[in-house]
């Protein structure tokens, strides 16, 4: 399904751009007000708040997944 793969992509490009900028979690977590430099990163945010909550569940789920991946693949190479 072509519009599968666009979600998957766009989660993809999500997750990068999170790890990759100077957003931290607590910023992302809490109800404050950030300043997010990346103007394709906050596109992406701002479509993933209008998305179902199953679909954000989704999205998220594998967000974290990306990240806890990203702290061990950290935490091996010490």
């Amino acid at each position: 399904m072509n519009s599968g793969f666009s979600v998957r992509f766009s989660i993809f490009s999500i997750v990068g751009a999170i790890c990759c900028s100077e957003i931290s979690s607590d910023a992302l977590l809490n109800d404050e007000t950030v300043s997010i430099k990346d103007k394709d990163l906050l596109k992406k945010l701002k479509a993933i708040q209008e998305l179902d909550s199953d679909t954000k569940a989704h999205i998220f789920a594998t967000i974290d997944a990306f990240i806890k991946a990203s702290k061990l693949k950290n935490i091996a190479a010490l």
